[in-house]
């Protein structure tokens, strides 16, 4: 697995408080879901991976990838709290990445 994938990964499992298993896993537990489809945007977001290669990070089918990546796109209250937390825990642990847009101006994107 790319190491870039693995570092948001890392820092999802970490803020939701579960495994990387976890989040890589099948179960429908809300907090799990929510923080996989949180790490599924981050790695569209920042990496620019296709959905093509997320399907292959995350063993997940196209059409999953994509509600996740447009619910995230469209989340509020909490979920976008920790999206904006997250994100910026991403930027400064990938650096070489050169994003320069907020994640604000991501989700208005």
């Amino acid at each position: 697995m790319n190491s870039h994938i693995q570092s948001i990964l890392t820092l999802v499992a970490a803020h939701y408080g579960i495994t990387i298993p976890e989040i890589l896993a099948r179960e429908k537990y809300k907090h799990v879901m929510e923080a996989r489809q949180v790490a599924m945007w981050l790695c569209r977001g920042r990496l620019d991976m296709s959905y093509p290669e997320l399907g292959i990070a995350f063993d997940r089918d196209h059409a999953t990838l994509l509600r996740a990546v447009r619910k995230m796109d469209g989340a509020t209250g909490r979920t976008l709290q920790n999206i904006g937390v997250l994100w910026e825990a991403v930027v400064k642990a990938t650096p070489e990445l050169d994003r320069t847009f907020t994640v604000g101006e991501w989700v208005a994107a």
